[in-house]
């Protein structure tokens, strides 16, 4: 008998363990200790990782975590404005508030690993584009690629529907949300690795709904686009940028021109609004988490884990 209620009770202990934790949750101070307990273990975990991949640990980011876990509150990191000195830049950094604000997230959503991890697993890959590929020819014999957003697939109410945004990018239909005859033409820059990311598939997939020319620029050797000259577009290189500008204004000349670029593809919409001033075809330009010190960025050693991801991508573009 004393054996049974023994395995009766050894049987039933998760569920009670389970049962006081969930009761002891509910009071705001236990509660409290075990996100602070959670938070101190997953930090210790990470920074173990980090020491094996020798991936380099954000200064800001470890102090907030100990900020955080040690209760005295978030430290005061302003970011730092990169401009030369102006009227202009003065008046921002008196009258902007948002740089005097602190860093946007602690430790795990603030970590530049986990968020470039997380872009690249978690995504959103709910809607479904559809682009079509026109291979431009440049000057040196080089071909860059220009592929139009001509469609998305939206799932709603349970079932998925097809929504036709234009069938061709110089058709001059209207579409969902077009309210010109001339829409404007969003040109995309994605990552000088190639490929469109998740956040810019969201944007393609947005600008197409409000009734964009959506082109996305593909430079030499990337996303299928054949090499054919004996090199790459290199970082902050803009000849290629501006023949695709020209040729895109030759196609709507009467529409609107922006541009918005992304990480390492910033630097050759950069350079390009560097070189080419108010002779511009673009109207206006946003560069997201774009590299703004280009020397310490090639300066810094990569660490090991990124060096060889973006080694082996290379390779497999190479050998197609």
């Amino acid at each position: 008998m004393a054996s049974f209620v023994w395995d009766y009770l050894f049987c039933l202990f998760p569920s009670l363990l389970l049962l006081l934790l969930s009761l002891g949750l509910r009071w705001p101070r236990v509660h409290c200790w075990t996100r602070l307990a959670v938070s101190a273990a997953g930090w210790r975990l990470w920074v173990l990782i980090c020491l094996i991949l020798e991936l380099p640990l954000d200064r800001n980011i470890r102090t907030g975590t100990e900020d955080i876990l040690s209760g005295s509150g978030p430290a005061s990191d302003a970011p730092q404005l990169i401009c030369k000195p102006s009227a202009l830049a003065t008046y921002l950094l008196r009258h902007c508030g948002s740089l005097a604000r602190p860093r946007l997230a602690p430790w795990p959503r603030g970590d530049p690993h986990l968020q470039t991890l997380s872009s690249l697993l978690w995504g959103q890959h709910g809607d479904t584009l559809q682009f079509t590929r026109d291979n431009l020819l440049l000057s040196d014999g080089g071909i860059v690629a220009l592929d139009w957003a001509v469609g998305t697939r939206l799932a709603e109410f349970g079932g998925r529907r097809r929504w036709e945004g234009r069938k061709e990018p110089g058709s001059g239909g209207n579409a969902l949300g077009c309210f010109t005859t001339t829409p404007p033409v969003l040109l995309l820059i994605p990552e000088s690795w190639g490929g469109i990311t998740p956040h810019l598939k969201v944007l393609c997939h947005q600008a197409v709904r409000q009734g964009f020319y959506v082109v996305v620029f593909h430079a030499r050797g990337t996303a299928g686009c054949p090499l054919t000259s004996a090199r790459l577009t290199e970082f902050g290189d803009p000849a290629d940028l501006e023949q695709v500008v020209a040729y895109v204004h030759s196609r709507h000349p009467s529409s609107v021109m922006v541009a918005v670029s992304e990480g390492s593809g910033s630097g050759t919409l950069l350079s390009y609004l560097g070189e080419s001033g108010s002779s511009s075809c673009l109207k206006a330009a946003a560069a997201i988490s774009p590299v703004l010190k280009g020397q310490l960025w090639f300066e810094t050693a990569m660490p090991p884990v990124y060096r060889w991801g973006a080694l082996i991508h290379r390779k497999l573009q190479l050998s197609r």
